[in-house]
């Protein structure tokens, strides 16, 4: 099983289409996946726009984003400034967040819906009702938080230039799913099903074998990138420092100092001239006890194999 395997020595290697091979050794065994990251090379547009592709009388339906002009950047894709897999996981949190603070809970049938269609007035009906102002207002914050992430990020597969449509459901379906995840990972409540979505997912958007670099996972996408270091953050716990401005998504990755509380001045400045404005809690503020309390385990159960290892060869010895 992949993460199984990941206790093994081997290589990782990024490569993205055939394009620019890197390696990096990973930790001998029997510890974790803990690789030099190298990173790997990926795209995103310079503007992403929001619109729709189909249209009945009352409703914009299957809303996306595409780019607003084909000029695209490539850029290095890694964790260690910010974390893009705990980032979409933290802009789910935010989305429910904001919601609820209109007033009652938001459920995962709700943000489906909303994530699907817009309700639009018409000549019959140019009132909505309180219902479907609410379902549109859900949109919107939907809408805002995966175009702040993907145009940090980029989409997360290639597509045909002529169909580069990024759908908003299956954004938003992938951000609830690794916002459970990372919960299980905050409580120690990881379970087998659960790793084998993740190696499934492993399996189907990266390549994994033998190569002429060595045996490895390469990563075919940013999806698949974004499974990998969900992971590596899996079976090592990291402690996710999440920027303080109110509202912000954005988390930081595993080379940010210790006492980082900002993402960028423009979030500090904000802060720093609005009073009233709150930083915003999130799941992820219990991760420094939670990744404290997962080494603490690792090392007792450590010790606790050593002390087994010394008894049999003190058995055998006999």
């Amino acid at each position: 099983m992949l993460i199984q395997l990941w206790r093994s020595k081997f290589q990782v290697w990024y490569k993205n289409n055939g394009e620019g091979d890197t390696a990096s050794a990973s930790a001998a065994a029997p510890t974790p996946l803990n690789a030099t990251e190298v990173p790997m090379e990926w795209q995103r547009a310079t503007r992403y726009q929001y619109s729709f592709s189909s249209n009945v009388p009352n409703r914009k339906e299957k809303l996306f984003y595409e780019p607003k002009t084909y000029d695209f950047e490539r850029y290095d894709l890694h964790a260690l400034a910010f974390n893009p897999s705990a980032e979409l996981a933290r802009v789910y949190e935010s989305i429910v967040t904001k919601a609820n603070h209109r007033g009652g809970a938001v459920s995962s049938d709700m943000l489906i819906r909303s994530s699907s269609w817009v309700w639009v007035t018409t000549g019959r009906n140019p009132i909505l009702g309180e219902v479907k102002e609410a379902h549109n207002e859900l949109t919107d914050y939907i809408a805002d938080y995966i175009y702040k992430w993907i145009s940090v990020w980029g989409e997360i597969e290639d597509q045909q230039p002529s169909k580069r449509h990024l759908f908003m459901i299956n954004y938003m379906m992938l951000a609830e799913q690794f916002h459970g995840l990372y919960t299980k990972i905050l409580t120690n409540a990881i379970s087998q099903k659960d790793k084998d979505v993740i190696n499934e997912n492993i399996r189907l958007h990266c390549d994994v074998g033998i190569s002429d670099d060595g045996v490895g996972i390469q990563p075919k996408n940013l999806l698949g990138y974004l499974w990998v270091n969900l992971a590596d953050d899996v079976f090592q716990p990291k402690w996710h420092k999440v920027c303080n401005r109110e509202g912000c998504w954005r988390v930081a990755g595993t080379a940010v100092r210790a006492d980082w509380k900002w993402c960028g001045n423009s979030c500090a400045s904000y802060m720093a001239k609005t009073p009233k404005a709150k930083r915003t809690p999130s799941m992820f503020d219990e991760s420094k006890i939670s990744s404290l309390q997962a080494r603490i385990d690792k090392s007792v159960k450590r010790m606790d194999k050593n002390k087994h290892l010394r008894v049999i060869k003190k058995e055998d010895k006999k």
